[in-house]
């Protein structure tokens, strides 16, 4: 909930009514999600343990599943590191949401830049691999387990606000360049 879009969408649900349970690495500054009106927690998605723990605490509805490591430089320096972030936390979110058994819908926000499974070996960058395996195990979930999964697959996001993601990189190079 402390990155671009998980910021977003915090608003957009409390500005509808709904409780908000949202969860931050421990990067994140501390209040800034409590301050918008959700309850916060701050830990690492890649910690089974932690991960099981939380779910089973709050019990949620629904979870919209957005951490992960988005940037195909940092894949290429830390291939491993994005595997965890990407395929790993998602694992583990999809188990605790198993184990649960009280998650109405667990939505994963994949990415449209991955390989067709048949071709994994061919992905583009290891940020691609990651979110082909990430989109993989979330139907695996689903077809194992009956977890109930929806993946989304956009591209690059924009709007208001800071963002490390391609576009915010674009807008800070042009304003740059000006």
């Amino acid at each position: 909930a402390g990155g671009f879009t998980g910021r977003h969408a915090c608003r957009r649900f409390l500005a509808a009514g709904w409780e908000v349970a949202a969860v931050a690495s421990a990067r994140t500054a501390r209040g800034a999600l409590e301050a918008d009106g959700a309850a916060a927690a701050y830990g690492d998605l890649r910690d089974e343990a932690w991960t099981i723990a939380l779910l089973a605490d709050v019990r949620p509805d629904a979870v919209l599943h957005l951490a992960g490591q988005n940037a195909v430089d940092v894949s290429w320096r830390d291939p491993v590191g994005t595997l965890a972030a990407n395929l790993m936390a998602t694992a583990y979110v999809l188990e605790a949401a198993r184990r649960c058994g009280t998650v109405g819908k667990v939505v994963v926000i994949g990415s449209m830049i991955r390989a067709p499974p048949e071709r994994l070996a061919h992905a583009p960058h290891p940020y691609g691999f990651s979110k082909t395996l990430q989109v993989t195990a979330s139907l695996a979930w689903f077809g194992w387990f009956g977890v109930p999964v929806v993946v989304a697959e956009p591209s690059n996001l924009i709007g208001p606000g800071r963002s490390g993601g391609l576009c915010g990189k674009i807008a800070r190079w042009a304003a740059a360049a000006e």
